[in-house]
């Protein structure tokens, strides 16, 4: 094989542009506006002026799509309120505490189950538990006391006879350092 000599100038004519050369666009918005219909052209000319309610129920299919968040919305709040937990947990003292209210035969009882939370120190004493139904009306409030001591033990079981028949209850549990209360169902 020969050397060839090859011509430079091919590929700087090919890479050289003029620099001050201005592109040319073959899209032109204002003869697309102009051949569009007159609420295409009003839309552009609003474009930016839009408020937030005009957005979001300007239009049927907006507007649907926000009636239904709305109302799955309401329902899930319905039915959470409804089906409240039937078993409450709080902290007590560094103690776990598992308040549920159960039925046997014809007598309820509060059920406290204590559990120590690990590598803590747990409050250790009494605890003063009182128990009151919630009930909607003008009748007299029923309170029922109860005392218990909370042992060094891990976990710790306690069924409260409630001489009450309701369906939910407010529980407030009182150590020497701190009183908390929860809602318990049954």
């Amino acid at each position: 094989m020969q050397d060839e000599e090859i011509d430079d100038d091919l590929f700087y004519k090919i890479d050289k542009k003029p620099v001050n050369e201005e592109p040319v666009y073959y899209y032109s918005r204002e003869n697309r506006l102009a051949r569009a219909s007159q609420r295409v052209r009003d839309h552009n000319e609003n474009q930016g002026k839009t408020k937030f309610t005009k957005a979001i129920a300007g239009h049927r299919s907006n507007l649907i799509i926000l009636m239904c968040i709305l109302v799955i919305f309401l329902m899930y709040f319905i039915v959470s309120r409804i089906t409240a937990p039937t078993v409450s947990e709080i902290i007590l003292g560094n103690n776990t505490l598992t308040v549920s209210v159960n039925q046997q035969e014809s007598q309820l009882f509060l059920s406290v189950r204590k559990t120590v939370i690990p590598d803590t120190v747990p409050y250790t004493g009494l605890v003063d538990i009182v128990i009151s139904p919630i009930q909607s009306g003008d009748s007299e409030t029923q309170i029922h006391s109860q005392r218990i001591f909370f042992s060094i033990s891990p976990t710790e079981h306690y069924l409260i006879a409630l001489p009450f028949d309701a369906s939910r209850f407010l529980v407030l549990f009182n150590t020497e350092y701190e009183t908390l209360g929860t809602r318990v169902n049954k």
